[in-house]
């Protein structure tokens, strides 16, 4: 938080400057209340999310993408397959437009596939039996401290941050 006038002022004005910013985004990205995101906790979380995805456009358009990443996994072992398909790619390569299809079975991946697979692999990062993940107090998930009965369970934690990374890279 910053001290002094600005800090007791920001604090005191928090509803009013997202607001603010809620009507004119032009703001908080390249204008003068930008200020605030050096203290976050000053921001709402749409306006925090307007940043996020402000500078994640400004990101993709500085990259070069690669061609993509086709997964063409088994639906029944989505978790596994995807994490083998996606084990020793860099960071890069995983920034290339996915394209997914499900074995056995037709069609044609124009996005709907592609959001269907970062649904289910969700839920199976959450799968209690792989017990990566457990519910806090606070209603988010963390680190399973029980997580070590599954030998890859390091491995599965950096996947599963990788594939939300993809999943917010892809919008």
């Amino acid at each position: 938080m910053r001290g002094g006038a600005f800090g007791t002022f920001t604090e005191k004005h928090r509803g009013l400057l997202n607001d603010l910013i809620k009507e004119n985004p032009s703001l908080l990205i390249n204008g003068p209340l930008e200020i605030l995101t050096h203290t976050p906790k000053l921001l709402d979380f749409d306006n925090k999310c307007l940043y996020f995805q402000h500078n994640l456009q400004k990101l993709r358009q500085s990259v070069d993408r690669y061609e993509g990443l086709h997964l063409n996994i088994r639906r029944n072992n989505i978790f596994e397959d995807s994490f083998h398909a996606m084990a020793g790619r860099s960071a890069s390569q995983l920034k290339g437009r996915l394209h997914v299809s499900f074995r056995g079975e037709e069609g044609m991946d124009a996005g709907g596939i592609t959001r269907e697979f970062y649904q289910v692999i969700s839920r199976e990062m959450f799968n209690p039996g792989y017990a990566l993940f457990s519910p806090s107090d606070e209603g988010c998930f963390q680190p399973n401290p029980a997580s070590a009965i599954n030998p890859d369970h390091f491995r599965y934690v950096e996947f599963s941050g990788r594939v939300v990374g993809m999943a917010l890279w892809d919008g």
